[in-house]
């Protein structure tokens, strides 16, 4: 399955960056101790062929369906002139997270390919807690995880980062729900005006791109 065939998502991304530890969307950088909404229950793994920079191939596999993720050496080989850099498979999970402060939806993908990854462990905290957090109609809730920033040492004495992820609290789907239609509301009232605006305005002008709303959830802990 190509990337293409897979279905790119119109999400921005929530990238986190192990070299300078730095958690960011686009261009806008997020606050350690911002809180999020992870959509744990349909996270997946994911196989991302990587060649020149650029993924070629992958495929996915759903944690809670119990799909095991396909062993690397029966994958294709897409370097048979040889690997450089970064090229080969990379195993992943990717989230589906959501700003609960502006309903904005994120795709998000954690390294996943050693156990102490730290998405693995709050993987394993999430199935051990969701059955006692349900809402009132019986449901598992979300959980609210808190992100941030852990710096470490490599063998070679350099100065990396890795990503935390406390498990801070849970909301139902429901709430969850109403904060994006809430969200949606808001973004289709600011086009409307904006429609509006060009229709009466003379002579029209291009109307200046809105702001995004900058995620800047919790505080800098």
């Amino acid at each position: 399955q190509t990337a293409a065939d897979a279905g790119v998502s119109s999400a921005r991304r929530l990238n986190f960056n192990g070299k300078t530890g730095v958690w960011s969307v686009g261009k806008e950088d997020v606050d350690d101790g911002a809180v999020l909404a992870f959509d744990l229950w349909n996270a997946k793994y994911v196989w991302t062929a990587w060649k020149s920079k650029k993924p070629v191939e992958t495929h996915y596999f759903s944690i809670v369906n119990g799909e095991k993720p396909t062993p690397v050496d029966q994958l294709t080989n897409h370097w048979t002139e040889g690997k450089k850099n970064s090229d080969g498979w990379q195993l992943g999970i990717m989230v589906k997270t959501v700003d609960p402060n502006v309903g904005e939806e994120m795709d998000t993908t954690f390294k996943a390919d050693t156990p102490w990854r730290p998405i693995l462990k709050l993987l394993a905290e999430y199935g051990n807690k969701m059955k006692t957090n349900l809402d009132e109609a019986g449901g598992f809730k979300i959980p609210l995880i808190e992100i941030g920033t852990d710096k470490f040492e490599t063998k070679d004495g350099d100065t990396a980062y890795a990503p935390t992820l406390r498990l801070a609290d849970w909301i139902s789907v429901a709430e969850m729900d109403a904060i994006k239609e809430a969200a949606e509301s808001a973004l289709a009232g600011n086009e409307a005006e904006d429609v509006h605006e060009d229709v009466v305005q003379e002579p029209v002008k291009a109307p200046a791109p809105a702001p995004k709303p900058a995620l800047r959830i919790g505080k800098r802990v």
